[in-house]
C-alpha cells in the first residue's frame, strides 16, 4: 500500500512542521518538532529527516500519542511578528 505525505509548516507552532499523511482516505496531521539536535515525533528524537521519515514509514499504522505537546516545542522558539521586527516577507 503506498502512503501518501508531506510537511508543511505550522504557522500556529512556530518550531513545528506538520506532517500530513493519508491512508484510505482520511488526512492524518502530527506534529513534528524542530530542535538544535534534531526532530521530535511521536516522543521519539531523530538526528535526522531521513531517519524520521524511515521511521514513520514503518510505523505508519501505530497509534499517534495521544495529546502532542507542542506547548513546550512553541515556549523554546520566539514568536516573531512586524512589530518586534521579525516581519514576513517585505
Amino acid at each position: 500500500m503506498r502512503i501518501v505525505y508531506s510537511f508543511g509548516i505550522s504557522h500556529e507552532h512556530p518550531g513545528t512542521f506538520i506532517l500530513t499523511y493519508i491512508r484510505s482516505s482520511n488526512p492524518h496531521h502530527e506534529y513534528v518538532g524542530m530542535y538544535p539536535k534534531g526532530f521530535k515525533f511521536r516522543k521519539r528524537m531523530f538526528e535526522d529527516i531521513d531517519r524520521l521519515v524511515a521511521y514513520f514509514q514503518r510505523h505508519i499504522n501505530d497509534p499517534p500519542d495521544s495529546a502532542p505537546s507542542i506547548r513546550s516545542v512553541a515556549a523554546m522558539v520566539p514568536m516573531r511578528s512586524p512589530t518586534n521586527g521579525g516581519g514576513w516577507g517585505g
